[in-house]
C-alpha cells in the first residue's frame, strides 16, 4: 500500500511540474518503487535501490547510455561516491514525508501496521538527508531547488493555459509555439542559473575546502614531536 501511495505521489508531482519528465528522478524514482515492490516482503526499500541506481555508474555501458539518455539532472551535485541530483534526493524526502502523513490521518491500515511503514520511511528519509548532509548541502541550497519546482510548475500551468487559447481559437497554433518558446525559454534559464550560479560554485568551493583540511591533516601528522614534549 505504501509503495502503491508513493507511486501515485511521485506521478502526481510529475503532473503539476514538480518533478520535470525529463528529469534523471522522474525515471530513477518511478523504477526505485517499481524494483522495491518486488521485495517488499523485506520491508521498504526503494531508497537502497535509488541510491545504488545513483551511484552505481562506473561502467563504460552505463556512462554510453547517460550519454544517449533522454533524462538530465536538474541541479547536479558532485560528490566522492559520483554524482547525483539534489532535485531527486528533494523530491524523493517530500514524497515520503506526504505519504507518511496521509497514512498517519487514515485508516487504511491497522495502527501497528502503519506505525512500522511509518518508522521505515522516516529511516529512509534520515538516509537521504545524511548523504545531503554528508556532502554540506543546507536550506539554502534545497531553496533553490524549490525556486527550479516552482518555476517548472508555473510553466505546465501556462502550458495548459495557452493550449487552451489555442482551443478557444484566441490564439493560432504559431502564437500558441512562440508563447510556449517563451516560456520553456524562462525556465531554462531559470535552471541553468541554479546550476552555474549556486550549484557549481559550492561544489567547487566545498572541494577546495576539502582539499584544505586534508592537507592541514597532512602537515600536522608530517610533523615530529620533539623529545622535550613526550617527557
Amino acid at each position: 500500500l505504501f509503495l502503491n501511495m508513493l507511486r501515485a505521489e511521485y506521478v502526481q508531482l510529475m503532473d503539476r511540474g514538480m518533478l520535470p519528465t525529463r528529469s534523471e528522478g522522474a525515471a530513477q524514482l518511478i523504477a526505485s518503487v517499481d524494483a522495491a515492490d518486488d521485495m517488499v516482503a523485506l520491508g521498504l526499500s526503494d531508497w537502497k535501490i535509488l541510491h545504488r541506481g545513483i551511484f552505481s555508474r562506473n561502467s563504460i555501458l552505463t556512462k554510453v547510455k547517460e550519454t544517449l539518455s533522454p533524462y538530465h539532472k536538474v541541479a547536479p551535485v558532485r560528490s566522492k561516491a559520483g554524482e547525483f541530483d539534489l532535485f531527486t534526493i528533494v523530491a524523493f524526502i517530500d514524497a515520503h514525508h506526504t505519504v507518511c502523513h496521509r497514512l498517519l490521518a487514515s485508516d487504511c491500515l491497522e495502527m501497528d501496521s502503519r506505525e512500522v511503514i511509518i518508522a521505515e520511511s522516516c529511516r529512509e528519509i534520515d538516509q537521504a538527508r545524511n548523504l545531503l548532509q554528508s556532502n554540506s548541502i543546507g536550506a539554502f541550497h534545497i531553496s533553490k531547488v524549490r525556486t527550479v519546482q516552482l518555476a517548472t510548475m508555473l510553466f505546465e500551468v501556462q502550458k495548459v493555459q495557452v493550449k487552451k487559447w489555442m482551443s478557444d481559437g484566441i490564439v493560432s497554433e504559431k502564437e500558441m509555439e512562440e508563447l510556449l518558446h517563451v516560456i520553456k525559454h524562462g525556465l531554462d534559464h531559470t535552471s541553468d542559473q541554479v546550476t552555474s550560479k549556486v550549484m557549481q560554485p559550492f561544489v567547487e568551493d566545498r572541494d577546495v575546502s576539502y582539499k584544505f583540511k586534508r592537507s592541514t591533516k597532512s602537515a600536522k601528522s608530517a610533523v615530529p614531536v620533539e623529545s622535550g614534549d613526550t617527557e
